[in-house]
């Protein structure tokens, strides 16, 4: 097994006095791929910066299917949904379906289906009948044909995800004719597989060039897994946002707003790159409170989270979430002096569905 350790490629220039991090959504270019692509396997819990390079290696590159795998509750379905965020985020056209479990006192109550081209939510599987029987689970048929039309325009989209290819589509039945079509279609599949039915998986839809990733953290021990109902829903909206806007306060008095890519979220910890003489650095000095809201157009969903923003120096984390094309705006690299990591500490947060009318407030538990 190989350790995947490719780069992103470039984005396409910016503004004059942009800075990377600060940018709104842009495209990024084709990466360069050095030698032949070798399918690659990570057997400790992915980074999302490995798998989005790797995406945008095999959409750019040569394309081959990547991948997802892990236990049950390990995070393929989180991991699906912040690679789709960080997709769009960088202007790829992305469906497909992901699968959120629906919870209740900490156990799995059934799923529902998103529709990642749209944002629509169907219900997909609960405990109780009437339902397809899968496991102990009972598929909702309605579900299934909301999951097929989703597939059906993923066809046309640039990357297409699928969660989950589970023991419906290994007997030929649930998504099974829809990933066949998937895979015959121009968009780059990205499948979740749980790996006790890896192997099957790759067999029954002819998978052995996919590259694969695993995730292997229990559910119980994952920082970024919500520990309540309303962190749940606060959590659901902020993952699928790539580029939230961080509010400070200026000199003025006034809030001052820009887009922010984050690169990294550890439970209520996020973590941006910043030019340590920027504006931004200054207010935030003056006063460390500041606001990151994400805003979802498409769902009409939104959720704030408050707390304290720091400059800090981490040497390991510099270089590991470190981008090359960011290079023009810092040509030391990771070691230029202006370089630095910006973290804000969540304390608390609110949210609202628009469709449905559900609002929260949270206080939020670092762990």
């Amino acid at each position: 097994m190989v350790r995947l350790s490719r780069l992103l490629g470039p984005d396409p220039r910016p503004r004059p006095g942009d800075r990377p991090a600060d940018r709104g959504v842009q495209r990024a270019n084709r990466p360069s791929l050095n030698g032949n692509k070798e399918d690659k396997e990570i057997t400790e819990p992915v980074r999302s910066t490995e798998l989005l390079s790797a995406v945008l290696a095999s959409l750019y590159g040569e394309r081959s299917p990547v991948i997802i795998t892990g236990p049950i509750g390990a995070g393929k379905t989180t991991a699906a949904l912040r690679l789709a965020a960080a997709l769009k985020g960088r202007g790829v056209k992305v469906g497909g379906i992901v699968a959120p479990r629906l919870t209740d006192r900490g156990k799995t109550v059934g799923y529902r289906i998103v529709d990642l081209s749209n944002g629509a939510e169907h219900r997909f599987a609960s405990l109780e009948p009437p339902g397809i029987p899968v496991g102990r689970f009972f598929v909702d048929e309605s579900g299934l044909d909301f999951a097929r039309q989703a597939l059906s325009r993923a066809e046309r989209m640039e990357v297409a995800f699928v969660d989950e290819v589970g023991r419906m589509e290994l007997r030929g039945d649930g998504h099974a004719g829809a990933i066949r079509r998937l895979l015959a279609a121009d968009a780059l599949p990205v499948l979740t597989v749980r790996d006790e039915f890896l192997d099957r998986a790759i067999t029954a839809f002819s998978l052995e060039r996919a590259s694969v990733f695993r995730v292997s953290l229990p559910l119980e021990k994952r920082r970024n897994e919500p520990k309540s109902g309303t962190e749940e829903a606060l959590w659901k909206i902020v993952d699928t946002i790539g580029f939230p806007i961080l509010i400070t306060k200026g000199k003025d008095g006034f809030p001052h707003v820009r887009p922010m890519r984050l690169l990294e979220r550890e439970g209520t910890s996020f973590w941006f790159a910043t030019s340590a003489g920027s504006a931004k650095v200054e207010e935030i000095e003056a006063d460390p409170r500041v606001g990151l809201l994400f805003v979802d157009t498409q769902r009409f969903n939104y959720a704030i989270v408050r707390g304290n923003a720091q400059l800090v120096r981490d040497p390991d984390r510099e270089v590991r979430l470190w981008e090359e094309d960011w290079c023009e705006d810092w040509p030391e690299g990771p070691t230029d002096p202006d370089y630095s990591l910006l973290l804000i500490e969540g304390r608390e947060g609110s949210y609202h569905r628009g469709l449905t009318g559900e609002s929260g407030e949270v206080t939020l538990d670092p762990g």
